[in-house]
């Protein structure tokens, strides 16, 4: 028997024993006149009204609107990650 497949075999847990779970991804915009910071976290903090389980934000992009030589607004780009409940919604 080759060495991997000892070694596949040695590791092999089954799945009865594994934490199973399924996330999801969604993407969210948040602006704000304030800074970046503010942007996520309203960001995070509206769509956390109706989502639960947010655990992971991943920040995408960050622009800026200029008028007058001046930044007004900060607009962030933000991938937030929570896990699927095995819930039946009624």
């Amino acid at each position: 028997m080759r060495a991997s497949v000892k070694q596949a075999r040695a590791n092999y847990i089954p799945w009865e024993r594994l934490s199973v779970m399924v996330e999801k991804t969604i993407d969210l915009t948040g602006i704000s006149a304030n800074s970046v910071e503010e942007a996520v976290q309203l960001a995070i903090s509206r769509a956390g009204v109706t989502i639960k389980g947010i655990h992971t934000a991943n920040i995408v992009d960050i622009s800026a609107l200029v008028e007058a030589n001046k930044v007004v607004r900060w607009k962030v780009r933000v991938k937030v990650t929570f896990q699927v409940k095995d819930e039946l919604h009624e």
